[in-house]
């Protein structure tokens, strides 16, 4: 008998992999809020398309947390008015990660949390809302060439006897 071959992609680092022990960092994105549609089947298609946005966003941490969020959400209006407490309990997950996890989706532009009053007592009810990140815009940059190339486009520098000066004043 021959011995089992190692496959040669799996020992191919030279150095073994080692956590840093420091958390996660994602960086602060603004949350562009949803325009909620009227018929279920669209709300539907929007609660899809987030859920695999935030999914890919996200890679493997807090699929659980999503996947409750995803089917608790309020077709009528995209809200989630659980608490954290609630989340966690139907999660199966801790209540601190819970919360870290609602805090990486807020942070990544995929919740917006509005505080609302209680009626008839002191404090207030958290109500998370779907958003989107807001695109990032790169402006284009413009080729470079020769100047001499580029003509001007204010006609009273360029044309006539006195090239060079304005003729409008």
């Amino acid at each position: 008998m021959t011995a089992p071959q190692r496959c040669p992609v799996a020992f191919a680092f030279k150095e073994p992999f080692a956590l840093s022990g420091q958390p996660r960092k994602f960086p602060e994105v603004e949350a562009v809020p949803v325009r909620w549609p009227t018929k279920r089947t669209l709300a539907n298609e929007l609660v899809d398309h987030w859920f695999t946005d935030a999914r890919a966003a996200l890679g493997k941490l807090s699929k659980e947390t999503l996947n409750v969020i995803r089917s608790n959400i309020s077709r009528k209006n995209g809200t989630f008015p659980l608490s954290d407490v609630a989340l966690a309990d139907r999660s199966g997950r801790s209540l601190s990660s819970t919360e870290r996890d609602v805090q990486r989706l807020k942070r990544l532009g995929y919740l917006i949390a509005e505080h609302h009053p209680l009626e008839g007592r002191q404090g207030r009810r958290r109500v998370l809302k779907l958003a989107f990140p807001a695109p990032v815009f790169v402006p284009q940059r413009i080729a470079h060439g020769k100047w001499d190339d580029c003509p001007s486009t204010y006609r009273s520098y360029v044309e006539g006897i006195n090239m060079g000066e304005r003729r409008d004043v």
